[in-house]
């Protein structure tokens, strides 16, 4: 690649990814006169555009498309907040920081929830966190890969992992049933109704893809720890030796340890690490 071409690049680059302030005539962006003068210099005009109002033609199609894409990869986040609070204090920021990298945009948010957890101090936070925690799984699970299936008896020594389409969430709040509720009217129907229920809750949930598509069910408090452990590739020992401080854990774990293998591979939720 040349040089001229590649600063070319950089600098379209650069005008494309302005956010969007100031409009003018057919509601496009308008750039102020130094960036006329070099869109001017730089580009061509067309028939009927000059060459800033193209310029800003791509500006705004760049913003638009990825504003709609995280609304959709985030569905929470904009019933809670609304679309056009989505856009200006999630959205945005975000995407200044992290900018797309991936043509098909699949991952495009997957760092939102991280993101959210640095910069988001507002007291609303454990729920904004959470819902962006579930939004993040729900898009994520969905594309994730599917690898080899365990099969049973396993050798002590056999390390374990969980497949890459199930998420494990500790809760203390019933928060799938609140975004379903959420979910299910037009974000601007809470802008005068107010939000669903959020009832107290502990639990331990598997968020997952199944043959239907993505659902969610409880587990007992020891499955969550023993599933958490083969998260990060333990052996079967190793991952009741973690019970081992709680004596109503392990025992629950001793009883039915023979089931929920099988039920675990029947579904082929584990994987070989």
């Amino acid at each position: 690649m040349s040089k001229n071409l590649a600063d070319l690049q950089a600098w379209f680059a650069s005008i494309l990814t302005r956010p969007l302030r100031k409009t003018g005539e057919f509601g496009l962006p308008l750039y102020d006169p130094a960036t006329t003068a070099q869109i001017d210099q730089r580009l061509a005009p067309g028939a009927i555009l000059s060459t800033a109002q193209g310029m800003a033609i791509y500006n705004q199609q760049y913003w638009w498309r990825l504003f709609i894409t995280l609304q959709e990869h985030y569905p929470t986040l904009v019933h809670l907040f609304g679309f056009t609070a989505f856009n200006a204090h999630i959205a945005e920021p975000y995407l200044l920081q992290y900018p797309p990298s991936d043509w098909s945009l699949i991952q495009l948010g997957w760092e939102l929830p991280s993101w959210l957890e640095e910069t988001y101090r507002d007291e609303d936070r454990p729920l904004v966190l959470q819902a962006a925690s579930l939004d993040e799984a729900y898009h994520r699970l969905f594309h994730a890969p599917t690898y080899p299936s365990i099969v049973l008896p396993l050798p002590p020594s056999q390390r374990l992992n969980l497949q890459p389409f199930i998420a494990l969430f500790s809760l203390d709040a019933d928060f799938f049933a609140f975004r379903q509720a959420l979910l299910a009217h037009v974000p601007s129907h809470w802008e005068t109704h107010d939000f669903p229920p959020l009832e107290k809750k502990t639990s331990c949930v598997a968020l997952f893809r199944g043959p239907h598509g993505l659902r969610y069910e409880e587990l007992s408090l020891a499955q969550y720890h023993l599933l958490r452990a083969f998260q990060t590739g333990a052996t079967l020992s190793e991952a009741c030796a973690l019970l081992e401080t709680n004596e109503t854990l392990l025992q629950e774990a001793m009883e039915h340890i023979g089931s929920w293998f099988q039920r675990w591979a029947q579904r082929n939720w584990l994987t070989y690490a």
